[in-house]
């Protein structure tokens, strides 16, 4: 029997080392799972929007005559934030009559109000939102003036856009 002239030695040593054999299928391979991840990140960034940055918290609470001004936490409520002031004087609003004590509360309009100063790259955003998880029951919202949206339901998640809101003015006096 002769012997077999293409030996695994032999076509080792003709086709050179398997790395320069096997080097444009494994860089193809490389550079195809690259490109799914890239398009992987794109998809998932384009679905996934930042996450929206918090309106500060120096919220102040009025009632419709301006009588009753304090300060309020959001998310928060007109019961326990008068509590927290001191202006209800009791520790547990449904000990005996105090529900009926405090219904002066629920008869009259209650309004929350911030201010607070957007960084200058906002303006160049395309969308500028305003996202509410819950705004007890009917609401008015009102940025600068404008009114941008209405809420009548808490368990609704209310997004209003305020792109024509939004303000930068900067003023410089020089000498």
């Amino acid at each position: 029997m002769t012997p077999n002239p293409l030996t695994r030695e032999s076509e080792a040593r003709r086709e050179g080392k398997w790395y320069r054999v096997y080097a444009a299928p494994i860089i193809s391979l490389i550079l195809f799972c690259i490109l799914v991840g890239f398009l992987g990140y794109l998809t998932y960034r384009s679905t996934h929007p930042k996450p929206p940055k918090p309106i500060p918290s120096n919220w102040s609470l009025y009632n419709s005559d301006n009588s009753i001004q304090t300060s309020g936490s959001v998310p928060g409520g007109v019961y326990s934030d008068l509590l927290a002031n001191g202006i209800l004087d009791t520790g547990d609003l449904y000990y005996r009559f105090n529900d009926i004590d405090y219904r002066w509360v629920a008869r009259d309009n209650w309004t929350y109000s911030t201010t607070f100063t957007a960084h200058a790259d906002v303006v160049t955003h395309e969308r500028v939102v305003l996202i509410f998880d819950g705004l007890d029951t009917v609401a008015e919202i009102v940025v600068n003036g404008d009114t941008v949206g209405r809420s009548n339901n808490m368990f609704v998640r209310y997004v209003f856009d305020v792109k024509q809101q939004v303000q930068v003015m900067e003023i410089s006096f020089t000498p």
